[in-house]
């Protein structure tokens, strides 16, 4: 007999008699294992906005955008400091001081 799926499944390529789930749109840095359903590959979390986006995390971030798990890129305006943290930056050298986030050597 000829084998058809559900809803949110279709055929498998490779075998006529599989049925393998679909998710429209395809699954952004993860994979379908349900209809709709996407599992995030190791590093990445579920969007919040959904549409089967798993987008990468980042432990410490802020003023920054995290573009690959664990890697942070700065804002304009911030620098990575020592330990990895985005940190104001000043447009003129800071001597002795440190920048505010007006951009200002304090």
């Amino acid at each position: 007999g000829q084998c058809s799926c559900f809803e949110g499944f279709a055929k498998n390529q490779e075998s006529d008699n599989e049925c393998v789930p679909v998710c429209d749109p395809p699954c952004r840095n993860g994979r379908c294992v349900g209809s709709n359903v996407c599992e995030c590959y190791e590093g990445y979390h579920v969007s919040p906005g959904g549409n089967n986006i798993c987008q990468p995390e980042c432990s410490n971030c802020q003023d920054g955008i995290c573009v690959a798990p664990e890697v942070c890129v700065c804002q304009e305006g911030y620098e990575k400091n020592s330990s990895g943290s985005c940190v104001p930056s000043c447009n003129d050298v800071c001597i002795g001081g440190h920048c505010n986030a007006q951009h200002e050597c304090v």
